[in-house]
């Protein structure tokens, strides 16, 4: 009678430790998969961060010379000279430009003048090309212009008779136009194309001293 107690008691310690190696096994089986989600999750950000590491704003800046003549109808595409500068670099009068669908704008030349009022100006030639075969693009010589003075205040352009004009631009395409900011103390003056109507994010500024 103790031998099959006895046995009955070893019985039940066996089913016992079985229980408990069966629930520890679940367990951690449960954890490993825990720690294996938490590295797939971490390798999956880890990927899309990689991916978005490099990003693209708006058009490049084709520095290309203009070597041609200078003025309101005396501008020229020729000139080899071309290097990619900084989409937010200073251009120099001469260089050109080109937005992310390939209106290339240059401004050909700078000039002191009397205005319209008889007030004195300082005024950048701007000229417009559209290289693209199939669109056209919006100008305003009002609206898509700052300027701005040895002071660094930044203002609207000054009104002028050969001021660029507004209107849309065919493929292959051409416009010209003055850019002009009131005169004030001899220094550098900026002239700044970024199109307030406009969801691209373009932007460039021409500087020149007077």
């Amino acid at each position: 009678m103790a031998l099959n107690l006895s046995e009955a008691q070893r019985g039940d310690t066996v089913s016992g430790n079985s229980g408990c190696l069966k629930y520890g096994a679940i367990i951690a089986a449960i954890f490993v998969g825990i720690i294996s989600l938490i590295f797939i999750t971490i390798a999956i950000f880890a990927i899309a961060a990689g991916d978005d590491g490099e990003s693209y704003e708006g058009g490049d800046v084709d520095v290309t010379q203009e070597d041609g003549g200078t003025g309101i109808n005396g501008s020229s595409d020729g000139g080899d000279k071309k290097a990619k500068s900084n989409k937010k670099g200073v251009l120099s009068v001469g260089e050109t430009y080109t937005t992310g669908d390939g209106l290339k704008i240059t401004v050909t030349d700078t000039k002191a003048k009397t205005g319209a009022f008889d007030e004195k100006l300082n005024c950048a030639v701007v000229n417009y090309v559209n290289t693209s075969s199939d669109e056209e693009f919006d100008f305003n010589g009002y609206w898509d212009w700052k300027t701005q003075g040895p002071s660094g205040a930044i203002l609207d352009p000054e009104y002028d008779d050969k001021m660029l004009d507004s209107g849309q631009l065919a493929p292959g395409g051409r416009v010209s136009g003055q850019i002009c900011s009131k005169k004030g103390k001899s220094g550098s003056y900026k002239f700044i194309y970024e199109p307030s109507l406009s969801f691209d994010d373009e932007k460039a500024t021409w500087e020149a001293k007077f």
